[in-house]
Formats: structure tokens, sequence, C-alpha cells
């Protein structure tokens, strides 16, 4: 196995051990997914997805200053990561950073305008800072975007009761 990965590319070693961090996760051995995603990191540190994956193992350790960290590194690699934008905001949220996540949230938008459930996040953000006339434009557009996926694919919400009920919520 280790003359296998040598003869990878730095990529595929950190593909490979990004799968091995995620299989690790799925079993909640925790501290084992972090270390093979410092593997993926380490073979190639120029990866973005690298960095994502640590993200992921440094949120379930609990390390959410880290995992910030970590999606500033993802984010350089690749900027238009939109869904590390918008996790970074949620854990700058929950951190009461509202500003950086209002940041977050708008360039996640600015990568991935369809992005609806980060209009969902920023409308519900503006609305607790009393933004309320550019809270309702953005719940409207996380709406709007949300019914317009509707109109093509009804089986949208079927797996994913959490964005189903923030549909909802907007409506």
């Amino acid at each position: 196995l280790c003359k296998g990965l040598k003869m990878m590319t730095h990529k595929e070693q950190a593909n490979y051990h990004i799968k091995q961090s995620r299989n690790y996760l799925s079993y909640n051995q925790i501290h084992s997914a972090l270390n093979t995603s410092r593997k993926a990191v380490k073979a190639a540190p120029e990866y973005a997805r690298a960095y994502y994956n640590r993200v992921i193992a440094q949120m379930n350790n609990g390390d959410n200053s880290d995992a910030i960290l970590s999606y500033n590194k993802a984010i350089k690699h690749n900027p238009r990561l939109s869904q590390a934008h918008y996790f970074k905001g949620l854990m700058q949220e929950g951190l009461h950073n509202y500003e950086a996540a209002i940041k977050s949230y708008t360039k996640a938008i600015e990568v991935f305008p369809d992005y609806a459930v980060v209009y969902y996040h920023l409308g519900f953000l503006q609305k607790h800072r009393q933004q309320h006339k550019q809270a309702t434009k953005t719940l409207l557009k996380a709406y709007d975007i949300w019914k317009r996926k509707m109109k093509y694919n009804p089986h949208l919400f079927r797996n994913k009761p959490d964005i189903k009920s923030a549909f909802y919520k907007t409506q």
C-alpha cells in the first residue's frame, strides 16, 4: 500500500487520504479522521478539497476556530468553492461573528447565485440584525429559487428535510 501511494500523484494521494478520513468519520473515529485529513493536506497543500475535508473532521472535533482557518485555506486555493464560503458563514454565525458571516454568505452567493439555502440563512441573519426590508428581499429570493427548482424537480426535498423545512419557513 505504501509503495502504491508513492506512485500516485500528490492529488491522488490526497484523495486517498480524504476517502480514508471520510470513512473514519462515518464510524465516528474523529481522531483518526483528523490524522488522515492532515495527511491529505500534507500530500497536496494546494488542493482545496483537502482543506475542505479537514474542516469536517475539525468541526466534528469541536475545533471551530481551526475549522474557520481551514476554510480560509480552502478558499485561498479555490475561491469558487461556494460551499466553503457558506459553511464558513454558518460557523461564524454560530460564533456570533455576524458581520463576518454576512460577508461569507454574500461571497457564497456571488460565486453561486442560485444557492437558495445561503439566501435563507443570510435573510434570517439580516432579520436578526433588524434589517427587515433587506431580510424580506433576501428570503423572497431564496423562496423564488426553491420554487423554480421545484417546478423542474418535484422530488427536490425528498431526501433533504432541513431544506424542505427552510423552504416552508420562507414561504
